[in-house]
């Protein structure tokens, strides 16, 4: 275990300086009493005891914080990674895009099966369409024959 860095004069931890501050109530903070109630020596080490304990909240707070964010920031990207290796490389996952591929392609023999149907209903309404212009051209030219304005054929009307 490496050496802890040494300490300065009034350098403490935080638990001891709760403790020490527990035990001596900490006269320099007590509403009956005022700091000029202390000696100088005291006051100095009240004083110093105050500046210790808010850095060591403020830099214990901060180094807390800091792992705790990366803590709660790398454990759950690793077991998330973990998972999902775990997840692409199983049976499972191989049956859902397996699943995933067999609905696809029913989905694709299926609009190639509707564009077969409506290729074939147009060809049928086109069939259809030069039909009724067959017969609608016949009846024209049945008209015009019985008027006298008929030429040769139906097809002859278009010329008129």
């Amino acid at each position: 275990m490496p050496e802890p860095p040494p300490r300065k004069r009034f350098q403490i931890h935080l638990s001891t300086a709760i403790i020490v501050m527990a035990f001596v109530g900490c006269r320099c903070q007590s509403e009956d009493q005022s700091d000029d109630a202390l000696s100088p020596l005291a006051q100095r080490w009240c004083i110093e005891l105050r500046e210790q304990i808010a850095a060591v909240v403020k830099k214990e707070d901060a180094e807390f914080m800091r792992m705790a964010t990366a803590a709660y920031n790398l454990k759950p990207r690793e077991e998330k990674t973990v998972a999902l290796y775990a997840f692409v490389t199983s049976e499972h996952f191989k049956q859902l895009v397996e699943q995933v591929e067999a609905q696809a392609g029913k989905m694709l023999d299926l609009d190639s099966k509707e564009q077969e149907a409506h290729r074939r209903l147009w060809d049928a309404r086109a069939k259809l369409i030069r039909s009724v212009q067959k017969a609608r051209s016949d009846l024209t030219f049945e008209i015009d024959r019985i008027i006298g304005t008929a030429g040769n054929g139906p097809g002859d009307e278009e010329a008129a």
